[in-house]
């Protein structure tokens, strides 16, 4: 199946799980069983959650049940099985083990996306992507649905821009943040890079009122999967009623006219998006400016370089 037949696939697969105490694999399994055609088997897969930072980690990051439970799904297939994301501030590592008392017992590793490969983009521009990312046979893009200042809300198609190794997503927000939809040009573009993949959405715990690490749980209950993380998206914006103009992102890929960006040409075969208690869900009313001051740049810079060494001298 090529990249276009799988982006081009507008199942959204809903469950509905109260907490992650709930959780099972074999819930979890369920949707991945009904989705994947061909489960890759002795191959590298790379698992991609978002772990933003230690701040308010256990909101803002995906949880580590649901990256837990999925990396044993395809370790039973005997797939070289590995967790990687270029956090905002420290290191993946760190940032997982603050979460998981148990990460012993978690059956990969954990990597930075240190290594970097530049990519062409559709609008000609050039932006470093992650060389593991890339090597891989298999991703298994994992993002925690939340609201984010910036662009209004996070979810599967923004958590593909955490494959942009460290430093490189500050200075793109400085470089373009201001210039037209540059910026949400980038990070929808980045999806024809990625290998053969699959999409989920936390959002069984979401976050609303401020983000993308400040804000407050909600008890939404949603786990979402789809062969395309468009679709998945708006499943999601949909269940609180948004508009495109809501989520710049979102707005971008109905201007592509990108598959699966109107809630029309979607289906479900479990639950449906009005089916999630979403009434008292709350998004930012002004975004915040996608561009950052360089002073400000050069301030997280060194932040970075410093939780950097300190993360890697106590998470071994």
């Amino acid at each position: 199946m090529t990249n276009h037949d799988r982006t081009s696939n507008n199942n959204v697969y809903l469950d509905y799980i109260p907490g992650y105490d709930s959780l099972t694999n074999d819930s979890l399994f369920k949707s991945l069983d009904s989705i994947i055609t061909q489960i890759p088997k002795n191959s590298k897969v790379l698992i991609k959650p978002n772990l933003i930072s230690q701040k308010n980690c256990s909101i803002s990051c995906t949880d580590p049940r649901v990256i837990r439970s999925i990396a044993h799904y395809f370790n039973q297939f005997q797939n070289q099985v590995i967790i990687g994301d270029s956090p905002a501030f420290g290191t993946a590592k760190a940032i997982y083990q603050k979460m998981d008392m148990q990460i012993r017992e978690l059956p990969a590793r954990i990597v930075n996306f240190n290594k970097r490969t530049r990519v062409k983009l559709n609008n000609g521009l050039k932006i470093p992507f992650s060389t593991h990312v890339l090597e891989s046979d298999y991703v298994v893009n994992i993002a925690k649905l939340k609201v984010h200042n910036q662009v209004g809300m996070s979810a599967g198609v923004k958590n593909i821009f955490g494959c942009v190794p460290g430093i490189r997503k500050a200075l793109h927000h400085a470089l373009y943040g201001e210039k037209s939809n540059i910026f949400e040009q980038t990070i929808v573009s980045l999806m024809q890079h990625l290998p053969e993949s699959i999409h989920i959405l936390d959002g069984i715990q979401a976050m609303h009122i401020s983000g993308p690490t400040g804000g407050e749980p909600y008890n939404l209950g949603m786990l979402g999967v789809s062969e395309n993380p468009v679709a998945l998206d708006t499943a999601a914006y949909s269940t609180f009623n948004l508009s495109p103009e809501h989520v710049p992102i979102w707005k971008e890929c109905q201007r592509q006219n990108l598959s699966g960006s109107r809630k029309k040409d979607l289906s479900f075969p479990f639950l449906s998006p009005e089916q999630f208690p979403s009434g008292q869900f709350i998004v930012p009313q002004q975004f915040s400016q996608v561009s950052f001051h360089p002073a400000r740049i050069a301030k997280s810079t060194a932040k970075r370089f410093f939780l950097f060494l300190k993360d890697t001298v106590f998470a071994r």
